[in-house]
């Protein structure tokens, strides 16, 4: 690249999730960065650019579930470690985290050593807001009347006591209730 007419201003790069420091003459990035190419300059220069990652926000929303969870600090282009949940909801199972509050399928699910995300955003300061994605948990019951065996399935925090007698009572007795084996 030849350049005709100095001095020459350097305008300054881009780069996602990076924030740009200055153009340097040496690759150590050591010394003030340089803002033009002086006019007695002659030959050829190499320009370094210096970069910081951006650092962003990760909060947690228990999305209807009870607790605390601390919000932690990422580094863009670093795994940020996501420990597990720390919220609970009475009658449901925890799926994982989703940035979408009414997600059935979390994106980002928990194993024992929980999460790691990385580059949630590329904007520096953002705050990432990770809602806790639950299902409802359902308790299968098996109904056996006169050796026919029925399943059905209700609700965690339903009643045993509102499942109802069979239609047809056996003859001779009178229906006393369900048993659990």
């Amino acid at each position: 690249y030849t350049i005709s007419e100095l001095p020459l201003e350097l305008k300054p790069a881009t780069k996602t999730g990076y924030i740009f420091n200055g153009w340097f003459d040496n690759s150590g990035l050591n010394g003030e960065p340089l803002t033009e190419i002086p006019s007695n300059t002659t030959g050829e220069i190499n320009l370094y650019a210096k970069w910081t990652p951006v650092t962003y926000n990760v909060v947690f929303n228990s999305n209807g579930g009870a607790g605390y969870k601390s919000g932690i600090v990422c580094t863009y282009d670093s795994y940020c470690d996501i420990s597990n949940n720390e919220f609970e909801y009475d009658g449901y199972n925890y799926l994982g985290w989703d940035t979408n509050r009414k997600a059935t399928t979390p994106t980002y699910i928990e194993t024992t050593n929980g999460i790691k995300v990385m580059n949630l955003t590329s904007t520096n300061n953002e705050t990432i807001l990770l809602y806790a994605i639950w299902k409802e948990k359902l308790i299968e019951l098996k109904y056996i009347y006169n050796n026919i065996t029925s399943l059905d399935s209700c609700k965690y925090n339903n009643s045993f006591t509102t499942m109802t007698p069979p239609a047809n009572a056996k003859p001779g007795f009178r229906f006393a209730g369900w048993v659990k084996e």
